[in-house]
């Protein structure tokens, strides 16, 4: 229980110490390293395994953002990719450490990151996984004007494939409450 809570802790300054368009005081690990690190706690998501999860996941945050803001141009989807899945490992773990407001606002983090770049199927995915948050918060209302709006936003750059089915997939969900750990990046 304690590690939960000084992992709570280490979220909540990544997340307040800075805002979406500030590059943090860090310096960052090569964005390999990073990519790797936001896979594996997303798969450890995935697997239930939530304290493997957690582990740096304050430091992940800042560093993966501090990256996407600063990589050089050729770099920067897969920079904004592991800093959105970042958000959305801080977003599980708070929630499932019990503080959904965190949780939230971790989603809304990856939103606010995948809006500065130009990835449609990266900000839908944040888009709904921000409204997943909102709905286990009640605002079904605020996740609706959410979902609506990023379909609205995707549809007319989404051209539909075997190969990433990720947009389909945001567009089956739309309106659902389920929450999928682990879901699959673009």
């Amino acid at each position: 229980m304690k590690d939960a809570v000084a992992t709570l802790a280490s979220i909540r300054l990544a997340l307040n110490d800075f805002g979406p368009d500030e590059v943090p005081d860090v310096t960052p690990r090569p964005l390999e390293v990073l990519a790797r690190l936001a896979e594996e706690a997303n798969e450890h998501c995935a697997q239930a395994h939530y304290s493997l999860a957690r582990h740096d996941i304050g430091s992940l945050l800042a560093e993966s953002q501090a990256s996407a803001l600063t990589v050089p141009s050729a770099q920067r989807d897969h920079a904004f990719t592991a800093a959105v899945t970042t958000c959305f490992v801080a977003g599980v773990v708070s929630s499932r450490a019990g503080n959904i407001d965190l949780a939230a606002t971790a989603a809304r983090r990856g939103y606010d990151l995948a809006q500065q770049q130009d990835n449609p199927a990266l900000c839908g995915f944040a888009c709904w996984y921000w409204a997943l948050e909102l709905t286990s918060m009640a605002a079904r209302t605020r996740a609706h004007t959410v979902l609506s709006e990023g379909i609205d936003d995707l549809q007319p750059a989404v051209q539909f494939s075997a190969a990433n089915t990720l947009a389909a997939e945001i567009g089956r969900r739309h309106g659902g409450s389920d929450r999928h750990c682990g879901a699959r990046q673009p």
